[in-house]
Parts: structure tokens; C-alpha cells; sequence
């Protein structure tokens, strides 16, 4: 029984000494970076759109609130790529929206991935 506690206790010191270290070397308050082996970060983003270019299918949105990604973008402006994929939609209904539908002024909440330097949306939701 006394070679069974010490032999859990040692376990857990090791665990709790390695797993910090396998976790990387993340410096808190720095701002997230494109993953070399994926090529992209997630985003979440609300703030407002300023501009709509319905040829390129884009969306300009001056950013109120990101994550860790955008903080440094928060009050200034960024161009949201989008896809056949992006999906549209409205805030607390289930009720989905177009492109199309989309309006300069809107308040909206976006989140999806940088990729190769574009800000690439999964989901604008106007809010």
C-alpha cells in the first residue's frame, strides 16, 4: 500500500512537471500566429461593416471586439473574404440571410479562419 502511494504521488509530480513542457512556449498577452503546419488561425470578430463589394464578395468590417488573433486590429478595419461555404445569418432566429442581404451599418459577429494573410469568414452573423 506504501509502495502504491508513493509510486501515484511520483506519477502525479511528473505529470504535472511535463505536460507544461509539452504545451509549447506560449507567451500570454501575445498575439496568436498563423500555425506553420496548418497554414491558418481561427477568428472571431463583431464590430460593424463598413463596406460591401458584391463582385469580389467581400465585407469590410471596422472591428470592435476580437480574440486573441485580432486584438491588435480592434478599431480599425479588415476585409472578410467569403466562400460558397460562409454561411449567413441572423442572431438569436433561425432565420438564414444571403449575401446579398447584407447591409453597410450592420452590426455583425464573424468568425473563421486566417489563411495565407486573408481573413477567410465561416459565419457572418448579423447581429
Amino acid at each position: 500500500m506504501k509502495k502504491w502511494l508513493v509510486f501515484a504521488l511520483t506519477l502525479a509530480l511528473v505529470v504535472t512537471t511535463a505536460v507544461p513542457a509539452f504545451a509549447g512556449r506560449h507567451v500570454q498577452n501575445e498575439p496568436a500566429r498563423v500555425s506553420e503546419d496548418t497554414g491558418y488561425s481561427l477568428y472571431a470578430l463583431s464590430g460593424r461593416i463598413t463596406a460591401i463589394d458584391p463582385v469580389a464578395r467581400t465585407v469590410t468590417v471596422w472591428i470592435k471586439n476580437g480574440n486573441t488573433l485580432l486584438k491588435e486590429y480592434e478599431g480599425t478595419e479588415i476585409v472578410l473574404y467569403t466562400t460558397e461555404e460562409t454561411a449567413y445569418e441572423v442572431s438569436h432566429s433561425p432565420t438564414t440571410i444571403s449575401f446579398e442581404q447584407l447591409r453597410v451599418g450592420f452590426e455583425i459577429s464573424s468568425i473563421g479562419h486566417l489563411v495565407d494573410g486573408f481573413w477567410v469568414a465561416d459565419r457572418i452573423t448579423a447581429t
